[in-house]
C-alpha cells in the first residue's frame, strides 16, 4: 500500500528541511523580492538534485490527482521556470503525457519536439549530473536524469536578482561528471551555462547543443483538459496568470493548479503536497524550531505583510 498524501507531505518536509530547500528563520528573517522581511525561504528547485526527492514529489502529485478525482488529462502544464521540471517528471510518470509551457504568451508542447539528425540515446554516458539550459532543454534533461537516477539541475541565462541570486538551480556537488544539454531558439547561452557549472566545481562536462528554432512551434490546447504544476504558491498571482492564458486558448483547466508547497497566505485555486501546518509540525518535531518560534511562524501566516514591521524588520525597496 502506498503512502497517504499526508505521509508524503511529512516526508517532503523532512527532506526539504534536511537539504535546506526550506529554511525557517523567524529571528533573522529573509528579505523577499517584494522588499518585505519574512521568516521562511523556500527553494523547491533543490529537490531536483536527488532522484528519490523528485519521485517523492511525483508521488505527491499523483496522490493529489487521486484525492481531487482528476483523471483523463490531455496535458501537463509547467509554470515557467520552476514548475517545468516537476511537471516533466509527472508527465513522464503518467505515460508520457504532453508537457506544455508558456513562453512570450504562446503555449508550446516541449516534450514533442524532434531533434533533427539525433536520437536521444545517451545510455553510454556515466553522468552523475544531468544539466540543461532553460527552458527548452529542461524536459529532456529531466527525462534523462530520471532514466539514469542521476541528479538534475538547470542553468538560467543569468542569476536571479532576488532570493539566493542563483544561476544554477538544483544541487551541484564538486567533482560531478556532468552532461549538459542545450536546446535553444534564437541565441544560445551554452558557454555561459558551461562556465556556471564549472564555477560550481563540476568535472568532465560533456555537452550537446541544438538550435530548435524551426522545431519549436505553438501547440493547440483548445478543447483539451490540463492541470498546471507549480513549485510554490505564495500570493498565487503568477500561476493565476498562466491559468488564464490556457483558458483564453480554450483549454479546460477545471483541474486547477497543483503545487509542491503552499504558504497558505490566501485562498487559491490550488492544492499542494506540503502544507504550511504540516511543515511547522515536522520542523518542531525535528528540532528545527522552538515552541516560541512556532507561535511567531503561525502569526506570520495570519498577517504576513505586517509581520516584519511588528518584529522590528520594516520593508525595504519594493512594496506589496
Amino acid at each position: 500500500m502506498g503512502l497517504t498524501l499526508n505521509q508524503i507531505g511529512e516526508k517532503l518536509a523532512e527532506a526539504s528541511l534536511d537539504i535546506g530547500a526550506i529554511k525557517l528563520r523567524p529571528d533573522k528573517p529573509f528579505k523577499w523580492a517584494s522588499g518585505f522581511f519574512m521568516p521562511i525561504y523556500n527553494d523547491n528547485r533543490m529537490l531536483l538534485g536527488n532522484y528519490a526527492h523528485r519521485m517523492l514529489v511525483v508521488d505527491g502529485f499523483k496522490a493529489l490527482l487521486e484525492e481531487n478525482g482528476i483523471r483523463d488529462l490531455d496535458f501537463i502544464a509547467g509554470t515557467s521556470t520552476a514548475g517545468i521540471a516537476p511537471a516533466a517528471s509527472l508527465a513522464q510518470e503518467l505515460g508520457d503525457k504532453e508537457l506544455t509551457i508558456i513562453q512570450d504568451g504562446q503555449i508550446y508542447a516541449t516534450n514533442k519536439i524532434s531533434v533533427p539528425g539525433e536520437e536521444f540515446d545517451f545510455s553510454f554516458m556515466d553522468a552523475d549530473l544531468i544539466a540543461s539550459t532553460s527552458p527548452w532543454a529542461i524536459p529532456q534533461g529531466v527525462y534523462l536524469a530520471n532514466a539514469g537516477k542521476a541528479a538534475f539541475a538547470y542553468v538560467r541565462q543569468s542569476a536571479k536578482q532576488h532570493g539566493l541570486n542563483q544561476q544554477v538551480e538544483g544541487i551541484v556537488a564538486p567533482g560531478q561528471n556532468t552532461f549538459l544539454i542545450d536546446f535553444y531558439r534564437g541565441e544560445s547561452y551554452f558557454e555561459l551555462a558551461t562556465q556556471a557549472l564549472k564555477d560550481k566545481g563540476t568535472a568532465k562536462i560533456h555537452r550537446f547543443s541544438r538550435d530548435l528554432s524551426h522545431a519549436i512551434i505553438p501547440s493547440s490546447v483548445s478543447g483539451r483538459r490540463g492541470v498546471l504544476i507549480e513549485d510554490l504558491i505564495s500570493t498565487g498571482r503568477s500561476f493565476e496568470t498562466e491559468l488564464q492564458t490556457y483558458q483564453q486558448n480554450g483549454a479546460d483547466m477545471s483541474a486547477g493548479c497543483l503545487a509542491i508547497f503552499n504558504y497558505g497566505l490566501r485562498e487559491s485555486f490550488t492544492s499542494s503536497i506540503l502544507t504550511y501546518d504540516v511543515l511547522l509540525k515536522v520542523a518542531e518535531k525535528k528540532g528545527n524550531i522552538r515552541g516560541d518560534q512556532v507561535a511567531m511562524l503561525q502569526e506570520w501566516r495570519e498577517d504576513p505583510f505586517n509581520w516584519g514591521q511588528n518584529h522590528g524588520f520594516p520593508p525595504e525597496g519594493k512594496k506589496k
